[in-house]
C-alpha cells in the first residue's frame, strides 16, 4: 500500500543542519548563523566540534526579533492592520 505523504513533514530535510546547510535553506548567511550561535542568540546542538541547527531555531529567532508593521493611517503598531479609518 502506498504511503500518503501529503500530511507528513518534509522528509527531504534532515532534522538538524550545519550552518552551511542552514544558510542555503534559510537565506541567512553562514557567518551570521555562526555569530548568532557564538553569541547564544540562536539555539543549536553541539556534537563534538559540530554545531547543528534545527529549522525551528530559525523561526524562534525570527519571532523574537521581527520588526512589527506600523500602520500608516494612524501610526499605531499593528500586526496585520485591517483598520479602514480615513486619514
Amino acid at each position: 500500500m502506498a504511503r500518503n505523504r501529503r500530511n507528513e513533514p518534509n522528509s527531504q530535510l534532515p532534522i538538524l543542519l550545519s550552518a552551511a546547510q542552514m544558510a542555503k535553506v534559510s537565506g541567512i548567511g553562514e557567518n551570521t548563523l555562526r555569530r548568532l550561535m557564538a553569541d547564544n542568540q540562536i539555539e543549536y546542538l553541539q556534537i563534538g566540534s559540530h554545531r547543528l541547527l534545527a529549522v525551528e531555531a530559525i523561526w524562534e529567532y525570527y519571532n523574537r526579533n521581527k520588526t512589527p508593521v506600523v500602520c500608516c493611517k494612524h501610526e499605531d503598531i499593528h500586526f496585520g492592520c485591517r483598520d479602514q479609518r480615513a486619514s
